[in-house]
């Protein structure tokens, strides 16, 4: 019997499986800086956008400190389940 090499018994790669993470970055909405969330949260600057959404700086007034907020994409929160 002759020896094959292993690769050789592979299947030839297809195009990689289309992932949220294959998205092109959300963009980032300017208007959104100065908004109050929940009563609590004011919008401060965007400091990173991706396939997920776009993370903002916020003031929490409740605890008076900064926190991070993520806005997650219409695409994002489809694959989660959540409603539009």
């Amino acid at each position: 019997m002759e020896h094959q090499p292993r690769t050789s018994r592979l299947h030839s790669p297809g195009p990689a499986p289309s992932t949220l993470h294959d998205a092109p970055p959300t963009p980032v909405d300017a208007s959104v800086v100065g908004t109050v969330l929940g009563g609590r949260y004011r919008i401060g600057e965007c400091i990173g956008s991706g396939a997920m959404g776009v993370v903002w700086t916020a003031w929490d007034r409740r605890l008076r400190r900064t926190v991070a907020v993520k806005q997650l994409a219409a695409r994002a929160r489809r694959a989660a389940g959540c409603p539009a």
